[in-house]
């Protein structure tokens, strides 16, 4: 009775021995799903890769400016053509006009390649006034306009303006064209201008 006794408690003792095995096991397999769900978890939640990422950076156009007046000589801005009903589709060009050739001058006119003629001309107040089919009946001719030196003009319609004349069509707003203004000892200055609206 004894010996097997002593056979039942010796069986025991390696059963034993596994379930402590198996529990040790699951122990570990358990803390190992853990980490790996706390690592996912981190992964997750990262705001972006540990890696720096290199940002390709698009080259801006800065504006460009327009080109600055002249130091020197006669400065013309401003510039508009202005059209305005008679026969010869004529059209009005004004401007400012800055004397910085440090004497004393005149201008004398101005002529364009798609006109056939152009001057400086003013308002006289003259009858039949605008029943004149050619749109010149009120204004007449200067023969010149003095500009001072450091002295500022301002060429108005009806108060001192460029006319040209003897276009081939009208000129409608958008339209550019080339205005060489004439001086009694400066040099001509030629510039592009750019048509407006008779209602501007």
């Amino acid at each position: 009775m004894s010996a097997s006794r002593s056979t039942r408690v010796s069986s025991r003792f390696p059963l034993g021995f596994a379930a402590g095995l198996v529990a040790i096991a699951a122990v570990v397999v358990l803390a190992s799903a853990a980490l790996r769900m706390s690592s996912n978890v981190g992964a997750t939640e990262s705001t972006g890769p540990s890696e720096s990422v290199a940002v390709p950076t698009a080259s801006v156009a800065m504006p460009t400016s327009s080109p600055p007046l002249p130091s020197t000589g006669m400065v013309i801005a401003n510039v508009q053509a202005i059209p305005f009903a008679g026969t010869g589709n004529p059209v009005s060009v004004i401007a400012t006009i800055e004397n910085r050739t440090g004497a004393d001058d005149r201008l004398l006119g101005a002529s364009s390649p798609i006109a056939a003629t152009g001057g400086l001309y003013a308002s006289c107040g003259c009858t039949p006034g605008s029943t004149d089919p050619s749109g010149m009946g009120n204004k007449s001719p200067m023969p010149s306009w003095l500009i001072r030196a450091g002295e500022t003009i301002q060429l108005r319609t009806g108060a001192g303006e460029i006319i040209l004349n003897g276009l081939a069509e009208p000129l409608v707003a958008g339209d550019q064209l080339e205005v060489t203004f004439e001086f009694e000892d400066a040099a001509p200055v030629t510039v592009t201008v750019t048509v407006v609206s008779s209602t501007d």
